[in-house]
């Protein structure tokens, strides 16, 4: 077993319990597995197994492919696990870019893996007397929206989709694109699995029961814009793809602000703001015009078009940095 794999295990103990950890060992070991065979390894009962992977599934720690015999074969996601080392930066980041407020919504997203808006809206509400100020009132209802709206149109956070998939002919409702969920107690006793984390279940009025993996069937709908009527129904997670883009972007900035100085950094800061809906996977920036990156500019750096056009050339002969600079007469 590789040193990655047996850190993800241990990962998955202080974030599930040992019932967990012995499913995701089982993966680890053989790198995919069929239910049955995670049941005979892991000396755990089926039902124990069918809510760990419930779990995984739910929180994308695991993937799955349909074999030949038509079985899920399961596989573990090492690097997603991985993630959660990265908790605390996430979080301290949406409070540095956003505030409080967005830094509770992040916090609370990561808890509970992928999470219905309204709920989320709701325990922020409620949360945010404990951090207010005595003499101040929480804010309401509306502030909290409008900073998650900021966090996803920055696109911070992501509405996910779900879709059902059967674990040993059960019917299981689970999202293709969620994050690692953390517990708040990780001292829970090992011997009963925690699933503090699962998706609410949706509001239905019929008699008719509603098993614990169904609990989202009749709130399955398409994913719409984010100021949708259906919106408060929708699931969102964190994305970690945009947080590692900002933190590249920081680190390219302050090694430009060593190497020239902090003029250049800001120049360097406003041409990575301009481009539009950055990827992770990006190595160059879209376009930018000259009069986009001067307006772009701090208030503070108050500097002229020629200036501008000085830095911009000093950047692009230094061979450490690959800026392509053209001058139009349009700028």
């Amino acid at each position: 077993m590789s040193d990655l794999n047996f850190c993800a295990i241990k990962l998955i103990n202080l974030l599930f319990g040992e019932v967990v950890e012995r499913v995701v060992s089982c993966l680890a070991k053989k790198g995919g597995a069929l239910l049955r065979d995670i049941v005979n390894r892991s000396n755990l009962s089926k039902s124990e197994v069918k809510d760990c992977l419930c779990i995984l599934l739910q929180h994308n720690l695991i993937d799955y492919t349909l074999n030949h015999s038509n079985c899920y074969l399961y596989r573990l996601k090492v690097d997603t696990i991985l993630l959660c080392n990265r908790y605390p930066r996430y979080i301290y980041t949406s409070k540095f870019l956003f505030g409080d407020i967005a830094e509770l919504i992040v916090e609370e997203m990561l808890l509970n893996g992928q999470i219905g808006k309204e709920e989320l809206l709701q325990q922020i509400k409620c949360r945010l007397p404990d951090i207010t100020e005595k003499d101040s009132n929480p804010p309401d209802l509306a502030e909290i929206q409008q900073v998650f709206d900021q966090l996803a149109n920055d696109n911070f956070i992501i509405k996910v989709g779900v879709s059902t998939i059967s674990v040993d002919g059960e019917s299981s409702f689970v999202d293709h694109d969620t994050s690692i969920t953390m517990e708040n107690d990780a001292t829970k006793d090992s011997s009963t699995l925690k699933k503090g984390n699962k998706r609410p279940r949706s509001e239905d009025n019929s008699n008719n029961p509603v098993s614990k993996r169904q609990h989202l069937e009749e709130n399955i709908t398409e994913m719409d814009p984010i100021n949708s009527t259906d919106d408060l129904q929708s699931f969102w997670r964190v994305n970690f793809s945009r947080f590692h883009v900002y933190f590249r972007n920081e680190m390219i900035v302050e090694v430009i602000g060593k190497r020239y100085d902090s003029v250049a950094a800001a120049i360097i800061r406003s041409m990575l703001e301009l481009d539009a809906k950055p990827k992770e996977t990006d190595t160059v920036t879209r376009s930018t015009r000259l009069k986009e990156i001067r307006a772009n500019l701090p208030k503070e750096i108050n500097i002229t078009k020629p200036i501008l056009e000085e830095y911009l050339a000093i950047l692009q002969e230094d061979n450490v940095f690959n800026i392509l600079y053209m001058l139009s007469t349009n700028d």
